[in-house]
């Protein structure tokens, strides 16, 4: 029989390991995320904790931001169509975006506005 492993919290980040902050689902990523506002904005943390918890907290805002992107660009894809008005119909699973591709496609549409 297989013993169960007892799985803690990582003091850092307050998640279990297994839960990397590049791999949670928006939704957990942001409440998290407004766990550690409130918990800053109350002013009761000591200052070494506070310190952890706002490092959390960026990486929590730029795994919402990668997200956000990678959504932005699906609703791009699948929202396509050509110069006749037919809908472009392109696979978006195939397609792989990194992190570092998303930066530049955002930053390239946010220049065109």
């Amino acid at each position: 029989m297989a013993k169960k492993k007892r799985v803690e919290q990582d003091e850092t980040t307050g998640l279990e390991p297994q839960e990397a902050v590049e791999e949670l689902p928006f939704e957990a990523a942001l409440q998290r995320l407004e766990e550690i506002v409130g918990q800053l904005e109350s002013g009761d943390v000591p200052l070494d904790e506070a310190l952890r918890e706002y490092a959390l907290a960026v990486k929590l805002i730029r795994r919402c931001h990668q997200v956000l992107d990678q959504a932005e660009h699906q609703i791009e894809m699948l929202s396509r169509i050509d110069a006749e008005g037919n809908p472009v119909v392109e696979s978006v699973e195939d397609e792989t975006l990194g992190l570092e591709s998303s930066e530049t496609a955002t930053s390239s549409r946010r220049s065109r506005r």
